[in-house]
């Protein structure tokens, strides 16, 4: 491995990490990565049936069902339009992986 770069991080300031300190960097931010995939990936899975949600910021005041697939929980959202409300002309929508 060869040497450490020196890093700015102010107009007048850089510093120079030890390889230790970069290795203790990486190994928190991955850490922080996994336990964030580890929440939404258990999250996602408490999902067994479709269910009515808020849209939130997303769609304001509309209501989206959460997505199901088998064996992998929740996928996706779509809207919540009845087929009066799209007729009125109400704007569907759909997000996920498909």
């Amino acid at each position: 491995m060869g040497p450490v770069q020196a890093i700015t991080v102010g107009p007048l300031q850089t510093i120079t990490p030890t390889h230790e300190e970069i290795e203790r960097f990486v190994v928190r931010a991955l850490c922080c990565h996994r336990a964030l995939e580890g929440f939404r990936t258990e999250t996602l899975a408490q999902y067994k049936e479709p269910t009515l949600i808020s849209a939130g910021q997303f769609a304001p005041g509309e209501g989206a069902v959460v997505i199901v697939r088998e064996g992998h929980g929740a996928v996706g959202m779509k809207d919540a339009h009845t087929r009066a409300e799209l007729a009125e002309g109400a704007i569907p929508f759909r997000l996920g992986v498909f």
